[in-house]
């Protein structure tokens, strides 16, 4: 952490990175915001990859570690929260696969974020179609919450997502310094405030209307249809 404060100082600018970071005996994955003369800002995971990340409790978890599985778990951060440098617009970052769950960001919106981060490392994603898969899930991210997304990856796409959906990435495989203007919002979307309850209430109305439809009684068509015929005589 001093090396990157240091270089925040001789370079007099703002610094978000990924880190991994141990709290004696508890694990992190997480969100490092570092500004000139000031504390590091950190975001912790709330969303940790299966197996990797975090191990099933045992005895499945020591079967498991035959196959690769992380022989101890990340710690989960408390909730999705901005990150806050004094003088610098809020910003919420989306860490890894965390940008595959809208809730996330929309709870970073919630609380003040004008932006959005997405910082992963693709490496262990095999193909460059699942690799622009992931990356397109910024597309959804941005047009949800109507914020720019900025995405940095290790060997997936790099760019800039507009909070209409645009994408301005760089080629994958290439490195290469991505530069670009964004605006920051405060507005707030209906996503934004209310989350996924809007599929969740569609669902539960769905649900309404085929359980009314089998409770109708066996019968009540074919009776009126029957009545219908007579008075037509």
């Amino acid at each position: 952490i001093r090396s990157w404060q240091q270089l925040a100082q001789n370079l007099d600018m703002r610094i978000l990175i990924g880190v991994s970071r141990r709290l004696g005996e508890v694990g992190y994955n997480s969100a490092m915001a570092i500004a000139p003369a000031s504390l590091p800002v950190f975001y912790n995971k709330v969303k940790l990859m299966p197996f990797t990340e975090y191990a099933p409790p045992p005895p499945v978890g020591e079967w498991l570690q035959v196959l690769g599985v992380a022989r101890r778990s990340l710690q989960i951060g408390t909730h999705p929260h901005a990150i806050r440098l004094y003088g610098e617009p809020p910003v919420g970052t989306l860490i890894c696969y965390e940008s595959l769950f809208g809730w996330v960001g929309a709870k970073q919106v919630r609380d003040g974020a004008q932006w959005l981060v997405a910082m992963t490392n693709d490496q262990w994603l095999l193909g460059a179609g699942v690799r622009e898969q992931h990356a397109d899930y910024c597309v959804l991210r941005a047009i949800e919450t109507r914020r720019w997304v900025v995405r940095a990856s290790t060997v997936g796409p790099t760019g800039f997502f507009s909070p209409l959906g645009e994408r301005r990435t760089v080629p994958i495989g290439r490195p290469e310094v991505a530069a670009y203007t964004i605006e920051c919002f405060s507005g707030m979307t209906l996503y934004s405030r209310w989350g996924d309850f809007f599929g969740y209430g569609s669902l539960l109305a769905f649900a309404g209307v085929v359980l009314r439809r089998r409770a109708r009684p066996v019968g009540t068509q074919s009776s009126h249809e029957g009545r219908n015929r007579y008075n037509s005589r």
